[in-house]
Formats: C-alpha cells, sequence, structure tokens
C-alpha cells in the first residue's frame, strides 16, 4: 500500500508541473491554424472577422475572451457553447479552436422562448426575432405593444468589419408622470448604431439616433448623436456623451456615468448625470421608483437635470432557488431650476430563480423620512 502510495506521489510530482508547463508554453507561441466548428449555417468568413488574431499571430491569453465577446456582439449564435481554445502543437506553436453552435432561425433556447413570448402575451406585447436566416450574419428584430403606450418597431442588425452595426426605428405613444405631471409623447424614433470591442474589456458604441414626435402637443425634430464607453474588467461601468440638435431650436448634451461591482453576494452600483439647461422635458432623467435610475421607495417618479445616486444590495443565499434581498438606495437629485434634494431608500425583498436561471423579484421599500412607500414584481435585478 505504500509502495503505492509512493508511486502515485511521483506520477504527480512530474506529471502536474509538466501539464501547467504545457498551458503556459501555450502564450506567446505562433498560432499554425485556426479550426472553426459547429457553424451549420454560418459563413466562416463572418467568424474570422471577429478574431482579434490572425494565423501567424503570437498567442495571448487575452484572445480568448476578446474573441467570445466579439462574437456575442453579433447575436447569432446559441447561448452554450462558445469557446475559444489554444492548444499547444508538437514541436512548436499552437492551433486555435473556435466552437460556436448556430441557434433555430427564431429562437436560441425553446423553453425560454416558449416562456417569454407567453409572458409577453399576457402583457399585450410581442417579440419576434430572425437569427441569421441568410447565414450571412443579418438578424430580424419585429416589436409590437398593443397596449395604451403602444409601440411597433422592426431593427437589423448586421456584422460590419469587427464590429456590428445596428439599425431600429418604431412608431410610439408614451405617457409619463413625473411627480404627478403627465408628459403625453407620440411619434417615431430611429437609431443607428455601430458597437466594436477594442480589448476584451473596452466596448465603444458610435450611434445616430432621430425623434420625430409630439410631446404635449408641440411638435419636435431633433437629431441625436451618441458616443458610449462600456468597460467589463474588474468591474463594470459605462460613460456615454450624446448631443440632440432641435431643428431651429438650441442645443443640448447629456452626460451619464454608472459603476457597478460585486463583492461575493454584495453589489455597490454608483450613478452620476448631467442635463445641459435647454434639455427638453422628454430626454431628461427621470428617476425614482424601479426605473434606470432606482429609488425603490418613491412612489412617484421626477425629472431631473443633473443626480448622484448610489445602490447597496446584499443577496442572502440561504437556499438555491430563493434569496432574500436587502437594499439601500440614496442620493442627490438636481431638478431643473431647484437646489439638490437629498432622497435614501431603505428595503428588501426576495429573488425567485426559474430553472431558466431568470430571477423573479419581488421587492418594497420606504422613504424613512416621508414614510413613502413603493412596491413591485417583475423579472430580473432592479438594481
Amino acid at each position: 500500500m505504500i509502495k503505492k502510495i509512493l508511486i502515485i506521489s511521483v506520477l504527480l510530482i512530474f506529471l502536474l508541473p509538466g501539464y501547467t508547463g504545457a498551458e503556459e508554453k501555450v502564450a506567446g507561441q505562433e498560432i499554425k491554424e485556426i479550426i472553426i466548428t459547429g457553424n451549420t449555417r454560418t459563413d466562416e468568413e463572418i467568424i474570422r472577422q471577429q478574431l482579434p488574431f490572425a494565423k501567424g499571430d503570437l498567442w495571448q491569453e487575452s484572445y480568448g475572451p476578446w474573441a467570445i465577446r466579439r462574437l456575442r456582439e453579433l447575436d447569432i449564435f446559441a447561448h452554450e457553447p462558445l469557446r475559444v481554445l489554444a492548444e499547444p502543437l508538437e514541436g512548436h506553436g499552437c492551433r486555435v479552436v473556435v466552437r460556436v453552435a448556430d441557434p433555430f432561425f427564431v429562437y436560441k433556447d425553446p423553453i425560454e422562448f416558449a416562456f417569454t413570448t407567453t409572458l409577453g402575451l399576457l402583457f399585450r406585447q410581442l417579440s419576434l426575432n430572425l437569427y441569421n436566416p441568410l447565414g450571412s450574419g443579418q438578424n430580424l428584430y419585429l416589436n409590437a405593444n398593443w397596449s395604451p403606450n403602444y409601440s411597433y418597431g422592426a431593427g437589423l442588425s448586421s456584422p460590419l468589419g469587427a464590429g456590428a452595426i445596428s439599425l431600429q426605428g418604431s412608431y410610439y405613444r408614451s405617457d409619463r408622470t413625473f411627480t404627478n405631471t403627465a408628459y403625453t409623447s407620440s411619434g417615431f424614433r430611429g437609431n443607428l448604431a455601430y458597437a466594436y470591442w477594442w480589448n476584451e474589456d473596452l466596448r465603444q458604441s458610435l450611434s445616430l439616433g432621430y425623434h420625430s414626435l409630439k410631446l404635449a402637443g408641440q411638435e419636435q425634430n431633433i437629431i441625436n448623436p451618441g458616443l458610449s464607453l462600456d468597460y467589463g474588467g474588474s468591474f463594470n461601468g459605462s460613460l456615454s456623451l450624446d448631443l440632440g440638435f432641435p431643428l431651429g431650436d438650441r442645443m443640448f448634451w447629456r452626460a451619464r456615468g454608472t459603476a457597478s461591482r460585486s463583492f461575493s453576494d454584495f453589489i455597490v452600483v454608483g450613478r452620476a448625470g448631467f442635463a445641459s439647461a435647454p434639455t427638453p422635458e422628454n430626454f431628461q432623467f427621470g428617476a425614482g421608483s424601479f426605473s434606470s435610475l432606482p429609488l425603490r421607495g418613491e412612489s412617484n417618479m421626477t425629472l431631473a437635470q443633473a443626480y448622484v445616486l448610489g445602490t447597496g444590495e446584499y443577496h442572502l443565499h440561504l437556499w438555491d432557488m430563493v434569496v432574500p434581498v436587502f437594499f439601500l438606495d440614496g442620493g442627490w437629485l438636481w431638478e431643473e431650476g431647484t437646489q439638490a434634494r437629498g432622497i435614501i431608500n431603505l428595503g428588501g425583498g426576495a429573488a425567485v430563480y426559474t430553472p431558466l436561471g431568470i430571477p423573479v423579484r419581488l421587492d418594497a421599500a420606504i422613504n424613512p423620512i416621508t414614510l413613502d412607500w413603493n412596491w413591485n414584481i417583475g423579472f430580473g435585478h432592479t438594481y
């Protein structure tokens, strides 16, 4: 018995360093071969254009996640498998294997498709996506919402070089209430955007929007170019700047940023933004309730010309499916022509995870100063 243990120990001493050495030797080795597998109808050249490396380059560890993020940007492959692996070759050099999977024309996962479609119909809306029907990387998106706040639109995305381009347009009507004041708008909005991953962590997006609408009976025609940067390394962050050029009126601009980081079960999010003085109401920031600028204890949303907000949320993982949640929202809002108004909210709830991994959230929050409170049930996290 002791002899067997000694033999196994000696084998481990020699074999394990050899395995680690083989992995280390891949970095810096010349790429001798690139193999693409799993694409049943996608043109192989579409995939090769997204790879940040070519035959003859020296392999770098950053190439794997960089290539995967570019391929995911196209939105034409199934969730699994999507792999970029470097394998050492005998002698010298390495081989890179890119594994993808083409989804069905109208869904990536049949259970997810049935679940989300059924849920959408209950709320009088339907989304239909045609994933890469021609095999050349183009997607077609059709959306319809026939509620009182209707929206009917279509979109198209396509590879363009090492990036992805998208075009969207919709006719809509929207009723929004901010601090008990209703803002009704209707019309057309369109957007053209191009996204490009500079490296494995940094994504750039250029956009050009056009809005032709009526707001409270007044017509608007606005050209809206924008630039955004997204970072996904040691933390997640985004910065964006967009300009508004109303035809026959003064230019306006908006700048905003978000940073978030997870520390095990604790999530911290910081947000800040500023809009110039002549920004129209429908382009100002809507903060409060369970919106994109969450102050979850506020029952009413408010328009803000500037904001600095922070969120801390703790997930207590006692069980697999049901996770208790506790959170704190707070910060300052600068409404047009007023001084900063401080707000703090406390709340809690639960996240129930479906078999698809999608959390269903039930939350309630309160402003301890005004005793205003609010609750919400919906899909996805609300921070």
